[in-house]
């Protein structure tokens, strides 16, 4: 159940952003006049403070610890029309307390006035300027929510097309990457999102970019793009939002380019929600493992689409891969993931196809390997019994290792799985497919399956709470 907080926000949303709006004119001066005023006030925690920034022709506004180790450029929402980085110093306050982190919040350019692709180049320019104060990149992390996680995106493949180097890291809260709004969420969940709904993105699809060919281009909308070579990625959106699909397309993006990924959901809750921290309960519980995964962004970039689901009682389980409204669409993304070769940037290693390919022949040669060995393990086994019969005398070769060569070194290749066992039939569908099922063999209760080695998570809150132990899985 979500907090009686975040009931509170919810009704407000609905009440004072959401809109059914008759033109993109009137939409941009509602969101204008309800966004860009916050009623939070600003409590910034002790040992943070707050200066304005200019650089060129860009200004904003620097949140700083006094020493940072770290920086994050922080790209507020907004839809590209509106947005203020006054709303954003609760939330940034707080990473840059928990990180020991400076904040940059730059006032990018914003449409109408300023199409596609002004908000690109105000975001890549802010990139160099702390890259010319001497931040290194592996010091860098960018993040953004709605608009300024599509702002994030399409930041990092531009910096990536012209060979910039990329940051150690990105997040991205309730992403707004396909400015078209055709993803099935968009109508699918409009009942549910408090904050936004179908007609005001269906209305301001054209104020951002505005022609059919920027709308396409992977810059403005870049669930299109090729993720290849971008760093890792941390999501988070609500499982009841327009945006919904949004997320879950930047997450299968990532997946097929060999990208790290973890996507966080939540139901129930509402747009961008993890920004309202330190109010919002959820949010304080998320703002540590969105900070956990910036401090082991560059040790785990070995980490492949880990999700972190929460459900409705507010215990957490975790799942292999996220929830889609087209399963076999993301089962084709993630095939895609592992055959796809390309190289990726030093912080997200992938496989080469030459790579995959050689595991392939790899695990064919252990497997008859494998045989060979288990058949000349049976004849020494029956020799031996026969000479001097002992339980236990038998020599015998492990199942899925090959054989050593001269160089005494066993070939790397997987274990050939075991084969299932037939004393229990799997329970099915009506389909006819069977259902996933938990370490008891008895369906799971969300139908997600429970990963194993839930002890090793890097991504862990920093404390346990009364709703149970939050774990990524490995």
């Amino acid at each position: 159940m979500p907090s009686l907080i975040a009931h509170s926000m919810k009704l407000f949303s609905r009440t004072y952003i959401r809109l059914h709006p008759k033109d993109a004119d009137s939409l941009v001066a509602h969101l204008r006049r309800s966004m860009n005023h916050s009623p939070i006030p600003v409590m910034l925690p002790k040992g943070v403070s707050v200066e304005p920034w200019a650089e060129g022709a860009l200004r904003g506004d620097r949140l700083r610890v006094a020493q940072p180790e770290k920086v994050i450029l922080y790209l507020h929402g907004g839809g590209y029309v509106c947005g203020r980085t006054k709303t954003y110093f609760n939330f940034c306050s707080r990473l840059a307390r928990e990180l020991n982190a400076e904040v940059l919040l730059p006032a990018y350019r914003l449409a109408p006035e300023h199409p596609f692709p002004a908000a690109i180049d105000d975001a890549v320019a802010a990139y160099e300027h702390l890259l010319q104060q001497g931040w290194r990149p592996d010091q860098i992390t960018i993040a953004g929510d709605s608009a300024g996680g599509g702002l994030t995106l399409g930041a990092l493949l531009c910096l990536r097309d012209n060979g910039r180097p990329m940051p150690r890291c990105a997040v991205l809260i309730s992403p707004f990457t396909d400015v078209r709004a055709l993803a099935a969420s968009v109508r699918g969940n409009d009942a549910t999102d408090y904050m936004l709904g179908a007609a005001m993105l269906e209305v301001g699809r054209n104020v951002y970019a505005q022609t059919p060919l920027d709308a396409v281009h992977p810059y403005a909308s870049p669930a299109l793009g090729d993720f290849t070579g971008l760093p890792p990625l941390f999501i988070t959106v609500c499982d009841h939002e327009c945006l919904r699909d949004d997320a879950y397309a930047v997450e299968a993006k990532a997946l097929a380019a060999g990208v790290p990924v973890t996507l966080l959901s939540r139901p129930d809750l509402f747009h961008v929600w993890p920004i309202f921290a330190p109010l919002l309960p959820e949010a304080r519980e998320d703002l540590p493992r969105m900070a956990n995964f910036i401090r082991g962004a560059g040790r785990n970039a070995h980490l492949r689409n880990n999700v972190v689901a929460l459900n409705t009682a507010g215990a957490a389980t975790l799942a292999a891969a996220a929830p889609a409204p087209a399963p076999a669409a993301r089962t084709a993304s993630a095939k895609a993931g592992t055959a796809k070769a390309g190289t990726v940037g030093a912080q997200a290693p992938a496989k080469s196809a030459t790579a995959a390919d050689g595991a392939t022949s790899s695990g064919a040669a252990t497997a008859a390997a494998a045989t060979a060995a288990a058949a000349t393990a049976a004849a020494a086994k029956k020799s031996a019994s026969a000479a001097a019969p002992k339980a236990g005398a038998a020599a015998s070769v492990p199942a899925g290792k090959a054989a050593t060569g001269k160089t005494g070194k066993t070939a790397a290749s997987p274990k050939p799985r075991k084969a299932p066992k037939t004393s229990k039939a799997e329970p099915a569908t009506a389909a006819g497919k069977p259902v996933k099922q938990d370490k008891a063999g008895k369906p799971a209760a969300d139908g997600k399956l429970r990963p194993r080695n839930l002890d090793k998570s890097p991504l862990a809150p920093t404390k346990d709470g009364a709703k149970g132990k939050v774990k990524k899985a490995g």
